[in-house]
Order: structure tokens, then sequence, then C-alpha cells
């Protein structure tokens, strides 16, 4: 299955990663995540230690776009200039694509992903039991429209880009396997019957 990365890096504390899969029946698994200190060399190195303890080939990351125009710890001044959080992770060769941040639409994304399919019985979104901080921070995460509380926000907000890319399967392994994604009309491999 297809695995995402998704992170969420902040001014003063530990940057919050979590690894996602998607299963053909386009099912989010919250498999593992990391709360990691320190700057964007050492954020590299915990997450890559992650990966290959767990086997896993990352098929995109992507981060909060705001850590382009921030700075915090992984900012380091060099000739007088102020380099972003987003520079720094370029540095030490860390790429990540900007996520969507679009807050009410991933919230309600994300509201629909956890009640359990009626046919099925499962929700879409299922986070592993030893991903406790997720669970504990999700489970205490308030909203009030677009006012999200500060407080317990960091695995929510991964998980909100998550649900703002709504990943399914098919797409990420025509995307693994460097295939273009035909969306709309004309696309080879449509049925004929329904013209999906």
């Amino acid at each position: 299955w297809p695995t995402l990365f998704y992170m969420d890096p902040h001014q003063s504390k530990p940057t919050a990663c979590v690894w996602v899969k998607v299963d053909p029946q386009d099912g989010w698994w919250q498999i593992a995540e990391a709360e990691i200190a320190g700057d964007a060399a050492a954020v590299k190195r915990a997450v890559e230690r992650v990966e290959q303890d767990l086997a896993l080939e990352v098929t995109w990351r992507k981060a909060d776009p705001k850590i382009t125009a921030q700075t915090n710890q992984f900012a380091q001044r060099f000739e007088s200039q102020l380099f972003t959080i987003k520079q720094a992770f370029d540095e030490v060769g860390f790429s990540f694509e900007p996520a969507n941040t679009n807050f009410s639409v991933a919230i309600e994304r994300l509201e629909q992903a956890l009640v359990p399919n009626p046919h099925t019985r499962v929700p879409r979104l299922r986070v592993h039991r030893t991903c406790r901080r997720t669970i504990y921070q999700v489970s205490r995460f308030t909203w009030d429209r677009d006012k999200p509380s500060r407080e317990h926000s960091d695995f929510p907000a991964c998980l909100r880009y998550l649900a703002m890319d709504d990943p399914d399967w098919r797409s990420l392994q025509a995307l693994r396997h460097g295939r273009g994604v035909q969306i709309g009309a004309g696309g080879q491999g449509r049925n004929p019957r329904t013209g999906w």
C-alpha cells in the first residue's frame, strides 16, 4: 500500500509527523507517528530512522505551507541573511510539498472519515493504537468554525492535510509507477458502461 508522510513543524514545539498507508478500498491507515525535537537535520535523521525501521517507501511528503515564511528553531543566519524553515529543510536534503490547509473543508472531511461506513462498519480513517499522541490529541482537539484551538492541534493538523488531499489508492499507484492520472473525459481504462 502507498505510504504518505505529513508533518507540522512549530516555532517552540517538536515537529509532529505521521505516516499513513492507503489501502485498495481507499481507506486511510495511520501506522506511525513521531514528535521530533531539534533542527531540520535532526528531524530528517529521525524520520529516516522510522522509515528504515518500518521499511517504508514514501510516495509523497507534505508539510504546513506556512513554514516557507516562518523562522524558528530551524532558521539559521548566513552572511546576515535569515533563512526560513523550508530553506533549512531544503539545505539538509529533506524535501516536501506544501499541504493544503483549508481548515473548514478539512475538518468536514476528517469528521466524515471518522464515521463508520454503514456497509462495512469501519471508518475510512483508522489510527493504530501505538499512535498514542494522535489519539490523545484528536480526542481533545476543539474547533469553532475557522478558529481552531492551538492546544492539542499538532497531530490533528497532519490529519487535516491528509483529508484535504483525499488520497485514493488508484491514483497513488499510478503516481508510484510514474504514470499520469487521467481525470475527466477521454481517459483510457474507463468503464464503458458507466463512463468512469
